[in-house]
């Protein structure tokens, strides 16, 4: 049973490179809190959408260039994407997983010679 179905053009990290150390995945909570006078705490309750940051840090300039460029320009902030952060991870694939919106545009960035980096940070869709 699933409660989306995705279909779209797929982009992989290429062999041997993927997402760098210091990846995380948090929720948001946006829910309200309001006090009474008496002091008794008042907690509004709404979806916590998942937010995953990650960054790209060792990818040449074709591999950025064919890869997290077009992403970024054909997909921007307002159009959905599907983030596997693993795809052979099994037992926790359905939690790291992120059907989403990117937050904002990370520059692509010529750290040094032919490497190239960026970030991403995808919100969940809810």
């Amino acid at each position: 049973e699933a409660s989306r179905l995705y279909l779209g053009a797929a982009w992989q990290f290429p062999a041997r490179k993927n997402i760098s150390y210091g990846w995380s995945l948090q929720f948001r909570d946006d829910g309200a809190a309001m006090r009474t006078r008496g002091g008794q705490l008042y907690k509004e309750t709404r979806p916590t959408p998942r937010l995953l940051r990650f960054s790209a840090d060792w990818l040449s300039e074709d591999e950025m260039y064919g890869g997290i460029y077009d992403l970024q320009q054909r997909r921007g902030t307002s159009k959905d994407l599907f983030v596997i952060r693993d795809p052979d991870a099994a037992t926790h694939a359905q939690r790291q997983a992120i059907y989403g919106v990117m937050t904002g545009l990370s520059p692509i960035v010529h750290a040094r010679g032919n490497i190239f980096r960026t970030r991403m940070e995808v919100e969940e869709m809810l």
